[in-house]
């Protein structure tokens, strides 16, 4: 199964994002562990929003 999200890209940003809210942080690396879990997490989230989205229309909209 293909990951959903692109894990240099979401390594950036969790780096940055300890460098610039937690500066104490000294963080060089993200684990394989971390981003699978992420990965997991935002299937269960889609798959949470297609079964409470409305069955009217064609298009999906509603993101919760």
């Amino acid at each position: 199964m293909a990951n959903l999200i692109c894990e240099s890209q979401v390594r950036k940003f969790i780096l940055e994002r300890i460098k610039a809210n937690r500066p104490a942080l000294k963080f060089t690396r993200v684990s394989e562990k971390a981003l699978k879990a992420l990965d997991i997490h935002l299937r269960l989230h889609i798959v949470k929003c297609i079964d409470r989205h409305t069955s009217v229309g064609k298009t999906f909209v509603e993101v919760l």
